[in-house]
């Protein structure tokens, strides 16, 4: 799937799979300089039996997890990378950063362009 482009004005995207697949992800920074780039699973959690594998980058931003979404399925920082999960929930965002609430103001992202593609099996 993609490839996806998010930049300053389109900061994360939607993307569903089926339940169970394998998802592989994979990132580089097209324009500018390195990037956050985070996967997050919806806030509230399907319960689900899938036994596909963990994700294999799971880790919380700088600025922490947030205890009602947990981590994020994957979290990278740099020109580029991959990561993967099974897909357990409908929906997963790909974004740039943490997803600013509507509350927030979101810093400005300068030139920053990253390009993503989501493959599943």
């Amino acid at each position: 799937m993609g490839p996806y482009l998010l930049d300053n004005s389109n900061r994360s995207t939607l993307l569903a799979f089926p339940d169970c697949a394998h998802v592989a992800v994979r990132w580089s920074v097209v324009s500018g300089s390195s990037a956050n780039f985070s996967v997050w699973p919806p806030p509230l959690k399907l319960i689900s039996n899938c036994s596909g594998p963990p994700p294999t980058n799971s880790t919380c931003p700088s600025s922490g997890c947030d205890p009602y979404q947990g981590p994020p399925v994957c979290y990278e920082a740099g020109q580029g990378g991959s990561c993967s999960f099974t897909s357990t929930q409908e929906d997963y965002e790909f974004a740039l950063y943490e997803p600013c609430s509507p509350q927030a103001v979101c810093p400005s992202l300068g030139n920053l362009v990253v390009s993503f593609t989501a493959d599943y099996r």
